[in-house]
């Protein structure tokens, strides 16, 4: 019974985690005792496991960054993109061969869908309501024969299948001029060599020979027609360019053909400018 006694009398009374080793009093997650200021046996470890803690924090937001300087969504042909690549991001390049701008007349939501071809395939792009507003007040909206490159999210619904816009900055735009030609130049080369041309990029000017009563196209000389495309139209609603006969102007638009016509397409109100009034002829 005696050495019974004699180590129970050793025995140390261990301390509760949180609670200071010298007063009992609780510590918690301090490094130090508030009533006697002892040092805690847990605050060398709570330190380094803090300041580890921090290390790793800033070495993922500096990963991240590096990720996002790489650019993880890579270029492809646009013949390559199918169903495995549903909710992953692209990037295409290729030229924009068809648009529909879908809006209501109360414009409570808009959707904008252009068709991007590259050698390879086409595919469509759609923006939402956000989105398009965006790229008619930064006077960025896309046109027939523009060259793009765009970047966004594949998306599959059903059979349907198309690169959603998230933002104006994943879309960039090209306008490329093939040549600079008055009016009846153009007509010139047009009718000698028709199919050469169609398709292509012209600034082109000329005096006004006719103008429409509700303002969509007008003539140049009587052998150019200045055509608004109706998305050019639904793009600025509140923007008319008045012409009146015998102004001179310069547009800049795509050259296409309407039953023997000539016409010049522009690719926004913006791409016909007056350069001197005139009067009636």
């Amino acid at each position: 019974m005696k050495k019974q006694a004699k180590s129970t009398s050793v025995q140390k009374k261990e301390t509760r985690p949180g609670y200071c080793p010298k007063c009992g009093a609780y510590v918690g997650a301090f490094y130090s005792c508030s009533w006697c200021h002892s040092k805690m046996p847990h605050g060398t470890r709570l330190r380094i496991t803090q300041f580890a803690s921090i290390i790793a924090v800033i070495a993922g937001l500096i990963s991240l960054s590096l990720y996002a300087r790489i650019d993880p969504a890579p270029h492809v042909n646009i013949g390559d993109i199918n169903q495995t690549y549903s909710n992953g991001t692209v990037t295409i390049k290729g030229e924009i061969v068809n648009i529909d701008y879908i809006v209501p007349s109360d414009e409570s939501w808009k959707i904008l869908i252009f068709t991007v071809e590259d050698k390879t395939g086409s595919i469509d792009v759609k923006a939402y309501t956000e989105t398009t507003d965006e790229l008619i007040e930064e006077r960025n909206t896309p046109a027939l024969g523009d060259d793009c490159t765009v970047r966004g999210s594949v998306f599959v619904r059903g059979d349907e299948l198309y690169i959603l816009l998230e933002s104006t900055e994943y879309l960039t735009i090209k306008r490329p001029i093939d040549f600079t030609l008055n009016s009846t130049d153009l007509y010139a080369l047009y009718e000698n060599n028709t199919s050469d041309y169609i398709g292509k990029r012209v600034k082109v000017n000329g005096t006004v020979s006719w103008v429409d009563t509700d303002n969509s196209y007008f003539d140049l000389d009587n052998v150019v027609r200045i055509f608004y495309p109706e998305y050019v139209r639904k793009f600025s609603p509140n923007v008319i360019i008045s012409v009146i006969v015998g102004d001179i102007v310069e547009v800049i638009g795509l050259i296409d053909e309407y039953y023997g016509t000539l016409e010049v397409l522009p690719g926004s109100m913006h791409d016909v400018e007056i350069i001197s009034h005139g009067g009636v002829v």
